[in-house]
């Protein structure tokens, strides 16, 4: 299990959140708004699959998707020869500009 809390209006770059160095970081998107969006930003030597609700993608390496977690979606990521995954919830703090995710990391 892994959890982590970051300012979303921090504009000095990406604030942490929670990051699984194999696989993926889960990031605010480095802006000055609190638009409840966070940035999956891929960490990983291959690509890996991004699925919200309503959404998939896929992220090459270094590369980022970004997901809005204004209604605390489910966040599934893992690599694509299928050894990781990362089930993460996010959701934004309707009190103050914190967003917070925690999740489950699994190695196969």
């Amino acid at each position: 299990m892994q959890a982590g809390t970051a300012d979303q209006t921090e504009t000095e770059g990406f604030s942490f959140v929670i990051r699984w160095d194999e696989l993926a970081q889960i990031t605010t998107d480095g802006d000055a708004d609190d638009d409840n969006t966070v940035r999956i930003l891929n960490t990983g030597s291959q690509d890996i699959r991004v699925r919200e609700p309503g959404a998939a993608s896929s992220v090459a390496p270094g590369n980022a998707a970004s997901v809005n977690v204004t209604n605390q979606p489910s966040i599934l990521i893992w690599s694509v020869d299928g050894t990781r995954s990362w089930l993460a919830v996010c959701a934004s703090d309707p009190f103050s500009d914190q967003v917070r995710c925690q999740g489950v990391a699994n190695r196969l």
